[in-house]
């Protein structure tokens, strides 16, 4: 049985994790890397297919929802 004090750093550790994708920045310099773009911090875990953007480059993308642009 997890003790209180493991389950608090459990859900703290979830809770960093998903916010550090929403502070996450990559810089996009051509449209070829739009196909792969990786997001996460400190290893990337996050990878996206942005290519149906057409962004002035070079460009600060962040991580998109996929249910955004449906």
């Amino acid at each position: 049985m997890p003790t209180r004090k493991t389950l608090i750093i459990a859900v703290l550790s979830f809770v960093l994790v998903c916010t550090s994708l929403r502070f996450d920045r990559v810089e996009v310099f051509d449209q070829a890397e739009l196909s792969s773009v990786s997001f996460g911090w400190p290893l990337p875990f996050v990878v996206q297919d942005l290519s149906y953007f057409s962004p002035p480059l070079p460009y600060s993308m962040h991580v998109s929802n996929p249910w955004e642009h449906m």
